[in-house]
């Protein structure tokens, strides 16, 4: 649905992620910002400027919360919580990152000054060298080492989500071109095959883990993905 008119008022419930997505206006000029929601039972996606986003953050209903979005005017909204969700999800702003071929996290901007930009090279250089799995291959690539610390299991779920998200990617682009964006159903997809890759790494030495996913990776490239070890091929998501 388009943005909010003046003195018109919705309730929407948020995406179980708890997310925003920050987008570049069609003039190059400026941004708007994007909440994937429900209203009155179908997928929506609401949008506003900045006084929208901002409002959003100042009284954030938590992923799957439910609120009241009122424009008072073109500067000014008015959210009211209806029915709290969990608080503990965002709100994330995020953005496309061509690059990494998919959504990124970037920074809450400073509601009195511009709005964000968008995430610097240098930033990213910073985030490989904190994550030596990825830093020779791209997270589709190389699975890192399978350990028990907090860490490893962090790596490890980051690089099985890197992996779901570059196959939800190619799958998608297949089926409805170019001008497609992620939404609900993409980021669930996402989701359950990240944990399932998650899961299936964690029970195999790595050397094993490692033969089984080149397979899949390699296939990404080409017309067919082979099921994957611990698999069958009636529970693939691609």
């Amino acid at each position: 649905m388009p943005g909010l008119k003046d003195n018109q008022t919705i309730e929407l419930t948020v995406n179980q992620y708890g997310s925003i997505i920050q987008k570049k206006s069609k003039s190059g000029k400026g941004y708007y910002f994007q909440l994937e929601c429900e209203v009155d039972g179908q997928d929506q996606k609401v949008w506003g400027e900045m006084p929208f986003l901002k409002a959003l953050v100042n009284d954030w209903p938590g992923a799957e919360g439910t609120c009241t979005v009122e424009k008072l005017n073109a500067k000014r909204y008015d959210v009211t919580i209806t029915d709290p969700g969990d608080l503990d999800l965002g709100p994330e702003l995020k953005t496309w990152d061509d690059d990494e071929g998919g959504f990124v996290e970037i920074e809450m901007p400073d509601f009195d000054g511009p709005a964000p930009k968008q995430p610097k090279k240098a930033e990213k250089a910073e985030k490989a060298e904190k994550a030596p799995a990825k830093a020779n291959a791209s997270p589709a690539k190389q699975a890192p080492t399978s350990g028990k610390t907090v860490d490893d299991i962090a790596r490890r779920y980051n690089w099985a989500l890197g992996l779901s998200q570059r196959i939800w990617n190619q799958t998608f682009t297949k089926g409805l071109g170019d001008s497609w964006e992620p939404d609900n159903v993409y980021w669930e997809n996402v989701r359950v095959s990240a944990n399932s890759l998650f899961i299936e790494s964690s029970k195999l030495p790595e050397s094993a883990f490692q033969a089984a996913v080149a397979t899949a990776v390699e296939a990404l490239d080409g017309e067919v993905v082979e099921a994957a070890v611990g698999e069958s091929e009636d529970d693939l998501p691609f």
